[in-house]
């Protein structure tokens, strides 16, 4: 038989009360904040996971401001390509009518002036820009990329966002690609408008299929911003998903009412 004295009775009593004081005092907190956890040595597995979640989390939200962001973006660039295909369209009207054998020198010089307001027009949106940043200057955005004489000085890099662990997002677009890739727009207008101020009727003729080439051009940058745009769309589906499960697991992890004390 273990013989045990009167002193190390009570100090095991006191060592039993203060340790059911300390389980105490945590379900009382956990009651009142209505927190499994209020200290990482509550419970380090969780506290670690409860990090975890909150870098997650954050992580979604920064997707979900930058896919919202590159869609706005996006819908300026379509918006700018839209402007530019109704120039061209007006653009072309132009080369059709003063084609004709029957259009005086001094109704095509009339025209040339047209053109080159238009001209001016899409130069305004290929120098297209938000708050400062252009939208066709690839990732030198904070200056203009074209001259007024449609010289390109951007870069040929394609800016990008992230709105995902592993996906970006096409936020602005090489101007030379956009503008000059398949055909230069602006040496076609100034051909034509050289060509209606000569009254160059062969050359003007030539001006309709360069037109429609630009046009297809554009038309297929415009279908780029648009799958990106999409794309954008779902990126930030994905990151609002994934947060909503995120913040539900935190509340499992992190805040649990304690039972008995709801």
């Amino acid at each position: 038989m273990i013989r045990v004295t009167h002193s190390g009775l009570t100090n095991l009593i006191n060592y039993q009360l203060s340790n059911f004081s300390s389980r105490m005092r945590v379900v009382e907190e956990q009651a009142v904040s209505g927190q499994k956890i209020n200290r990482p040595s509550d419970d380090p597995a969780a506290t670690s996971e409860v990090h975890r979640l909150y870098g997650a989390i954050e992580d979604q939200n920064i997707y979900q401001q930058n896919a919202t962001q590159a869609q706005s973006m996006l819908d300026l660039v379509d918006n700018a390509l839209s402007g530019v295909s109704d120039a061209l369209m007006r653009i072309r009207e132009l080369a059709v009518n003063m084609s004709s054998d029957t259009v005086t020198a001094n109704e095509r010089s009339n025209a040339a002036t047209e053109v080159s307001q238009l001209y001016s027009q899409l130069l305004d949106l290929a120098n297209s820009d938000v708050n400062g940043r252009y939208l066709f200057a690839g990732t030198t955005y904070n200056a203009a990329p074209f001259t007024a004489a449609g010289v390109y000085q951007g870069d040929n890099n394609i800016p990008a966002t992230q709105v995902g662990s592993n996906q970006w997002v096409t936020n602005g677009y090489d101007g030379s690609q956009v503008f000059q890739g398949n055909i230069d727009v602006f040496n076609v207008l100034n051909t034509f408008i050289a060509a209606l101020q000569t009254n160059n009727v062969v050359a003007i003729q030539n001006t309709i299929s360069n037109i429609d080439t630009a046009q297809i051009q554009n038309s297929q940058w415009r279908a780029d911003a648009g799958a990106s745009f999409n794309e954008a769309d779902d990126a930030l589906n994905v990151a609002e998903g994934m947060g909503q499960l995120y913040n539900q697991r935190l509340d499992e992890v992190a805040r649990v009412v304690v039972k008995g004390y709801r």
